[in-house]
């Protein structure tokens, strides 16, 4: 099977170009949690506001969370072979376009009162799956946007975006939540002020903004030129689906490299599930000693480990971002990313102070965004762009896969042994296998030369 080598770009280097995307994503991605928080605030508030509701709020919850989980892993086939198959700006247009379309249709059922629960978990798994279209045609993209030695930043710039939208969008959702209450309290004339203040709850002007944000983007998306790779000898589009997905399990499957390095980051997917379900048990029972010791409250405790953890995210993606990351051999990046990641996740869960807990996290989170960025950059300059978003889906597919199920065991094990212990037992364990991992010859020649999947 004949390809070009993923350094064989098609279209001059444009980081201008990068950096609008970059900065129109930010906001949409800012947008879209936004909503997601405003939606949790809503349905705590006014749809299951009584105590006798906690049964159903806690399903709603539960549905809610499955709704943005089960698209971005299921779906991300599909995505990807759409992406390899299409003009990647157009797809990325038409899904800002799509995305913006429901944000107004739910905005409709809230004004004539029909919102529910299940039109939620409608809404949000449509948005999910459409934003997956967008980020599968995005992320295989920018690989003719920026240079090789740019791609590290780029990918850093990407993390920060997400953890900075992460950090600030709950805040901004309780703020415009309560924004009308607050101006039924202040008299005056102003008009704008009136028209807030008839409103229930600012509910409604968080999904307006994440409609304008899509809609923003899909507007500079129509100015700028984005170029899909050119369809190489051997490479067949008129193929089922099934056809792209085996092509990109294929590329997996004949390049030991890749799959090791798969394995290790599902593995840390393993992880990240089985803690961030926990994290509120570990706060209160294997931290609450020292945190009441100390005259906090558990809202404070869970907030300083939250706000931590967000913190070390962001400084670590500028500090990539300002540095540009390994230039070669990033596999030492990605290895030690997700060592370090083991090693902090195993403090947290064994740790009984509130500091320590919080350090730790810090470690964990600043080696996650780390690996991350290798990680994507190794991807991105080892696969082919013509085939990236089919052997992107896979990659996703497996990768992501463990998230859901590590998520549901983590909750079962946590509740009925000692969350912190499960944890810590838990990352111990998966950092041994990444030691291993670095001492594999092939993971450290990876970079040596283009891969091509098999026939």
């Amino acid at each position: 099977l004949q390809m070009t080598t993923p350094t064989s770009h098609t279209a001059k280097h444009s980081f201008r170009t990068f950096l609008i995307l970059w900065f129109t994503q930010s906001f949409s991605s800012f947008g879209t949690i936004l909503a997601l928080f405003a939606i949790d605030i809503w349905l705590v508030q006014s749809l299951f506001p009584a105590e006798s509701q906690k049964a159903e709020l806690g399903l709603a919850f539960a549905a809610i969370q499955l709704a943005v989980a089960l698209p971005g892993v299921l779906g991300a086939p599909f995505a990807g072979s759409w992406a390899d198959r299409h003009n990647r700006r157009h797809i990325m247009l038409a899904a800002d376009l799509l995305n913006g379309a429901l944000c107004g249709l739910l905005l409709l059922f809230l004004a004539v009162g029909q919102l529910s629960v299940p039109g939620l978990v409608v809404f949000i798994g449509l948005v999910t799956l459409v934003g997956l279209f967008h980020s599968s045609a995005f992320d295989t993209s920018y690989v003719h946007l920026v240079s090789e030695a740019q791609l590290p930043r780029a990918n850093s710039m990407m993390q920060t975006m997400q953890t900075l939208a992460q950090l600030f969008a709950p805040g901004a959702a309780a703020a415009l939540m309560s924004l009308p209450a607050l101006m039924r309290q202040i008299s005056g004339s102003n008009p704008i002020g009136q028209w807030l203040a008839r409103l229930h709850d600012g509910f409604g002007l968080t999904i307006a903004i994440d409609l304008l944000s899509y809609w923003l983007s899909a507007l500079i998306l129509w100015r700028l030129v984005i170029p899909s790779p050119p369809k190489a000898a051997g490479i067949h589009t008129q193929g089922t689906f099934w056809d792209d997905v085996k092509l990109g399990f294929r590329f997996v499957q004949t390049h030991p490299a890749h799959l090791l390095l798969l394995i290790g980051v599902a593995l840390a997917n393993v992880i990240y599930g089985f803690l961030n379900v926990n994290i509120a048990l570990i706060v209160k029972y294997n931290l609450g000693a020292d945190w009441a010791a100390r005259g906090w409250s558990f809202e404070v405790a869970l907030a300083f480990v939250v706000t931590a953890l967000s913190l070390a995210g962001v400084a670590a993606g500028f500090a990539i971002s300002a540095w540009g990351g390994l230039k070669r051999n990033r596999i030492y990046g990605v290895m030690t990313g997700l060592i370090g990641y083991g090693v902090g996740c195993a403090l947290f869960g064994f740790a009984t102070q509130i500091y320590l807990a919080a350090a730790a996290q810090v470690l964990a989170i600043a080696a996650l965004v780390f690996m991350n960025v290798h990680s994507q950059t190794i991807w991105q300059t080892t696969t082919p762009p013509e085939v990236q978003g089919r052997v992107f889906a896979v990659r996703t597919l497996i990768g992501r896969g463990a998230w859901p199920v590590s998520t549901a065991i983590g909750g079962l094990v946590g509740g009925r042994f000692d969350p912190g212990l499960s944890v810590g037992i838990l990352s111990s364990v998966c950092t041994v296998f990444f030691v291993v991992l670095l001492f594999d010859r092939r993971l450290r020649q990876m970079e040596a030369a283009p891969a091509n999947p098999a026939s």
